[in-house]
């Protein structure tokens, strides 16, 4: 059981509510036995190059499963990220939620799955997981398994980096027909172009520390709208 921690950070700043969270997360792990690296890359304009060559160092090591989390974003429940490693190990893929906007926004970055009266698509073993097609990556669980699969699908897209040698251009921002994606939206088609499904845990409360502060939680945004 083993955890590589990916965090790109943007012009090396940690916000302090993500270091307090990430310690918090570091002494989870250590207290359950299983095996973790914190990797923090410096990033600056060109956050889809040092996603790669995150990707390609993690794919280098021997870690079971890849978590991305964003230098300034953190979580509120600690314990949850037990359960999220967990039903990781089952399901392959689980996010999280982080708000675009204040919590009484209705933007948030994703896109859902729907079934054909337009309903949630729920994992039938796990219903609190809901399927999305695409998701913003500020909080992403992946098994060693996908990100494998996602790179054999892709050999096209190899290139030499100067600093870290073979590396796939998976995170690259790039316009597909009418629609422009981001680099995290490309990754997730990625991920679906290669038959993986994307799951979604609602109940973590993030913290996202900027120029816009925002907090919010996605399992509890549904409640308050069930009761409008």
């Amino acid at each position: 059981m083993s955890i590589y921690i990916a965090v790109p950070a943007y012009q090396g700043t940690v916000t302090v509510q993500h270091h307090i969270c990430m310690q918090s997360v570091c002494q989870l792990l250590t207290a359950h036995n299983i095996k973790f690296f914190c990797n923090y890359a410096v990033s600056g304009s060109a956050l889809s190059a040092e996603r790669n060559q995150l990707y390609a160092q993690f794919l280098k090591s021997d870690y079971e499963f890849l978590f991305w989390i964003d230098a300034d974003e953190a979580f509120a429940e600690i314990e949850n990220f037990l359960e999220v490693y967990l039903l990781c190990k089952e399901v392959k893929v689980v996010a999280g939620l982080s708000p675009t906007r204040p919590h009484n926004s209705n933007f948030w970055a994703v896109t859902f799955a729907k079934d054909k009266k337009e309903n949630f698509v729920r994992h039938p073993q796990h219903p609190k997981l809901i399927k999305a097609e695409s998701i913003g990556m500020a909080f992403f669980m992946m098994y060693r398994g996908i990100c494998e699969r996602v790179v054999q699908k892709n050999p096209h897209r190899l290139y030499t980096d100067r600093k870290y040698g073979k590396c796939h251009d998976l995170f690259s921002s790039e316009r597909i027909g009418e629609a422009y994606l981001r680099e995290d939206q490309r990754f997730c088609k990625h991920l679906i172009d290669a038959g993986v499904d994307i799951w979604v845990y609602p109940d973590l409360t993030f913290c996202h520390t900027g120029m816009h502060s925002r907090v919010g939680n996605y399992e509890n945004f549904l409640k308050e709208a069930r009761n409008v």
